[in-house]
């Protein structure tokens, strides 16, 4: 199978969630037999990568187009007397459109990826360059982030951000039946586009992992960590929170244990916010470090859709987590036992004190968890499914 992916951002290197999506479907597929191009467009914060620095963009010939996808006064006041999206519009681009023309009519392709909703403005082109299968592979709900966004924004600011909801949301739940199928990465997320009118074949591909053999060993250093982008509203709100409102009575309660928060793009105002009991370790280059040298990951998250990715890689690992049911959220089957669930200051606070006191039920949790993962999200297993669900496609080109 010959599969182009298209990409809103450069998914090299993997640095956060969606672009650890975007790799672990590539590299899945490059697993069972695909031939994987990538077309990426590249952004101001996720930028072309260094030659040489990706042993999977040189698999994948990998090309990366910049474009300038920036927020600005002008284009958004443009953007409310518009009819089109102006989250959306921002990604479109003459030089990507071109490139990708050129891209198609170089090679026939079986399947071409559209990467969150972000690439979809450029499916007209696929379509007329094309006979490949089309398939939006849907990361989040994007006009469900940005609703909680405009909660607690002043009356003026909301009534805006509203208007500019209402036309993502249009874009995203009428371009979604122009696709041949959607692959949706949780089956929250699936049944909201079924509410909303989705017509075309779907299914749930799950985030696909590359499983160890076997749980990491616990180590003696007790932390507590948070790994996350720290310019993604939903990961500061909730961490915040956790600080404020959890963090004094769990150090009280277990002085010998630390916090430890890793992420990129903090605010100044965060890091000067934080008390002296946490470590702030800024931008983490090993994420799969320091999740491993974690005895305990929360998760407190309260807004958004998709799947917490950094959720998964804490308990592929056999890293207990703690997380909110909005942050469980998209986690297929059977989860009760693979993770704890905190809601409130009460319920967070009993169930990292039982975690912390109690290392024969961090092991527990941490190998619930790790064979939940190993069930649910390996990667060559995952791309498999993806595999299936394309060849079982019927569509007008064939």
């Amino acid at each position: 199978m010959k599969v182009l992916q298209l990409c809103h951002k450069a998914p090299f290197p993997a640095n956060d969630g969606g672009t650890k999506a975007m790799q672990a479907i590539a590299q899945g597929l490059i697993d069972n037999g695909c031939q994987v191009d990538v077309l990426s467009i590249a952004t101001h914060k996720h930028p072309e990568p260094e030659p040489g620095s990706s042993k999977l963009a040189e698999k994948t010939n990998a090309q990366f187009i910049e474009v300038d996808t920036k927020v600005k006064w002008m284009g958004a006041l443009k953007g409310l007397f518009q009819k089109n999206s102006y989250h959306t519009s921002r990604f479109v681009d003459e030089k990507f459109d071109s490139v990708l023309t050129e891209t198609l009519q170089k090679k026939n392709y079986d399947v071409v990826i559209f990467e969150s909703l972000f690439t979809a403005p450029y499916l007209a082109t696929v379509r007329a360059h094309s006979k490949a299968k089309c398939v939006y592979r849907e990361h989040n709900i994007e006009s469900q982030l940005w609703e909680a966004r405009s909660q607690g924004e002043n009356a003026l600011n909301k009534k805006v951000l509203q208007n500019f909801n209402n036309k993502l949301k249009r874009f995203e739940f009428s371009i979604v039946n122009n696709f041949d199928a959607i692959a949706c990465i949780s089956e929250r997320d699936l049944n909201i586009l079924k509410e909303n009118g989705l017509e075309v074949p779907a299914d749930v591909i799950p985030y696909g992992i590359s499983m160890i053999a076997e749980p990491t060993k616990q180590s003696n250093k007790k932390r507590i960590g948070f790994l996350g982008s720290l310019d993604w509203e939903p990961n500061v709100e909730g961490l915040n929170w956790f600080i404020e409102k959890v963090w004094d009575k769990v150090h009280e309660s277990h002085p010998s244990w630390s916090f430890h928060i890793g992420g990129r793009n903090a605010s100044e105002q965060f890091k000067e916010s934080l008390p002296p009991t946490i470590t702030f370790e800024g931008e983490i280059n090993d994420a799969e470090g320091f999740i491993e040298s974690c005895n305990i990951v929360i998760v407190p998250l309260f807004t958004g859709s998709g799947i917490r990715i950094k959720l998964i890689e804490a308990v592929s690992k056999g890293i207990p987590v703690v997380t909110t049911t909005t942050g469980a959220r998209g986690l297929p089957g059977d989860y009760q036992n693979a993770v704890l669930i905190a809601d409130n200051k009460t319920e967070f606070f009993q169930a990292l004190s039982t975690l912390c006191s109690n290392s024969k039920k961090r092991e527990e949790i941490g190998q619930n968890g790790f064979q939940y993962c190993r069930e649910h999200f390996e990667m060559k297993q995952v791309a498999k499914s993806f595999i299936s669900f394309v060849n079982g496609l019927k569509v007008e080109s064939e």
